[in-house]
């Protein structure tokens, strides 16, 4: 939808209804210019696939995910390797606070690849969260 949008810094979808969209494959590949992010409205539970999802979007330092964006039963990993940018307040919120608790709703496990950068803001406590929520957490 928004692949190779190159000049693209700033972007607000948290009003986007996405409860049908079956693929978010390449959405935002290639926007690298893109800094600020906002999904928070996203609802995955449909969603096939995220492959490359955000694949060469290095300079996004605010990406703002709700519990929404972790419902998808079928997706079996979510690629964040490119985004070595993103704040530490703004992954912490995403990621661990507004994880969707995927094991008490009977979802299987989801693994999380994270830049190395992004997965040194994960405390042992972080870690043992995600994993009770169905959350697998590896650096790539």
């Amino acid at each position: 939808m928004f692949r190779s949008c190159h000049n693209l810094t700033s972007l607000n979808l948290s009003n986007f209804d996405t409860s049908i969209v079956v693929d978010m494959s390449n959405m935002f590949m290639y926007c690298y210019e893109l800094a600020s992010l906002d999904l928070s409205g996203f609802d995955t539970s449909n969603v096939l696939s995220m492959y490359n999802m955000f694949y060469s979007c290095s300079n996004i330092t605010q990406l703002s995910l709700g519990e929404g964006f972790f419902k998808t039963k079928s997706v079996t990993e979510v690629d964040f390797s490119d985004l070595g940018n993103w704040a530490q307040d703004s992954f912490l919120q995403s990621v661990v606070t507004n994880s969707y608790d995927r094991t008490s709703n009977g979802l299987p496990n989801i693994t999380i690849k994270l830049h190395a950068n992004t997965y040194a803001y994960l405390t042992d406590e972080h870690k043992a969260t995600l994993t009770a929520k169905g959350y697998d957490v590896v650096s790539a």
